[in-house]
């Protein structure tokens, strides 16, 4: 079990070595039990001990957790990639290559919620490209409602809401 244990998240830290942008856990759930290497719990695990180890970050918001390698990770993938076999890597490349768009808007637009300890919901509207940091917005509404609806609508229009800002600062 052990063995298998770390072969999975060898998997995890090759898939996020390998892309430009973070990967949720669905999208690492969809690659590792679509192929059947191993089960959801069993997958979680190894995921818990990368980040115990520090060999990924995790990003929480309302719209998934957002998986980020770190240097220590990117250190031992390099050690150890050959624990990876072949036919391994090769549909971890055609998985990310087949869903790059996927996952770089899901990455790219993040949105988030919560209520404030005075009155109303605070929401924040990140937008990313690879791993910068574009636009990082706040802002303050009445209802969850409100908040709701502005992460719908911005995860709708972010491009156009970004070049509107961008213009009308540039002013």
């Amino acid at each position: 079990m052990n063995e298998s244990l770390t072969l999975y998240k060898l998997i995890v830290l090759y898939m996020l070595k390998n892309t430009s942008s973070p990967l949720t856990n669905a999208q690492i759930s969809e690659f590792v039990l679509g192929h059947e290497y191993t089960d959801y719990i069993t997958l979680q695990q190894a995921i818990a001990e990368l980040i115990e180890s520090n060999l990924i970050r995790v990003e929480e918001a309302k719209n998934g957790s957002f998986y980020h390698i770190t240097d220590q990770g990117n250190e031992t993938i390099r050690l150890f990639k050959e624990k990876i076999s072949d036919a391994i890597i090769i549909d971890i490349n055609n998985y990310i290559e087949a869903n790059k768009l996927n996952i770089i808007n899901t990455a790219s637009v993040l949105t988030d919620y919560y209520k404030t300890t005075t009155v109303g919901y605070d929401v924040n509207l990140k937008l990313r490209e690879k791993n910068q940091i574009l636009m990082d917005l706040t802002l303050t509404v009445d209802t969850i409602g409100e908040a709701e609806t502005i992460c719908k609508n911005f995860k709708d229009n972010n491009q156009d809401i970004y070049k509107y800002l961008i213009k009308k600062l540039m002013l």
